[in-house]
């Protein structure tokens, strides 16, 4: 089955950053998504915690992630915060992944994000697909924007990208059902680097007999370019919704209401 036509490229965006040294330049780092957490009002961006920090935890420059993919797009997307997660309670180090919760934002912007943001599947649901597809030796894809297929032009001040595809065959997983292993992937133009951070996706067939793309996990490591693993996207969920708690349980903060977003500000 030809799936190319069901691949969500407008979940992804290329991790663009401007440095902090008295002379700014504009550099690339990884690949993140869009996530959203039905039923709640609210957009998230996930990617790989070493593609935005350093070993200090300090954010590697000014992070520009724009509205769209376009090389005229100079509008850069507000976040407010920065989501990690412990690899347990009895450890001092963090996972490899990082969630981008968004700020205030106009409507018209608001919804483009929200249509571009995929929604997190049920926790039980990825477990399932993780089980089934080590069972069969079942197939992934990811979508990224890997080095070689993106550009930095100094003159104009523009980005020039492409996104890239992969796909794999699971085969193994880890006790915890945390990390998991793709071979024999079809990628035949060198390493992996600049798909850190990429969405790991399984397709499902919907209500209608229509074909949806679900969110498993994040790619994070690979091994020259014959193998990666992912952590499963759980972890992400987690996060996520420990984030939500803790915003609910505060009256003052409006990030889940409705009317949160910042209706007065111009469309762009």
């Amino acid at each position: 089955m030809n799936t190319a036509q069901y691949i969500p490229q407008d979940c992804v965006a290329p991790i663009i950053f401007r440095s902090e040294s008295p002379d700014p330049y504009r550099f690339f780092s990884g690949t993140g998504f869009f996530v959203k957490f039905p039923p709640y009002d609210q957009v998230f961006f996930v990617t790989g915690k070493h593609c935005v920090l350093d070993q200090r935890n300090e954010q590697i420059g000014f992070l520009e992630i724009k509205l769209n993919d376009l090389p005229s797009c100079n509008k850069a997307i507000p976040f407010k915060e920065l989501l990690t997660t412990q690899i347990s309670e009895n450890e001092s180090d963090f996972e490899d992944v990082v969630v981008y919760v968004l700020d205030k934002i106009n409507e018209e912007d608001f919804v483009k994000l929200t249509k571009r943001a995929l929604p997190l599947p049920h926790q039980e649901t990825t477990e399932f697909i993780l089980q089934t597809l080590i069972e069969k030796s079942g197939k992934v894809r990811t979508i990224g924007f890997p080095s070689i297929s993106k550009e930095m032009d100094y003159d104009k001040n523009q980005a020039t990208i492409q996104p890239r595809g992969i796909v794999g065959t699971v085969t193994a997983i880890t006790p915890d059902n945390r990390w998991i292993t793709v071979e024999s992937l079809n990628w035949k133009d060198g390493g992996l680097e600049g798909f850190s951070g990429s969405p790991i996706l399984e397709f499902v067939p919907g209500t209608s007999g229509e074909i949806k793309a679900i969110p498993i996990g994040v790619l994070l490591t690979g091994g020259g370019g014959s193998v990666f693993r992912f952590l499963s996207i759980n972890v992400v969920t987690n996060l996520i919704a420990s984030y939500i708690v803790r915003s609910t349980e505060t009256t003052a903060n409006p990030s889940f209401n409705t009317d949160w977003r910042d209706k007065a500000a111009p469309a762009g």
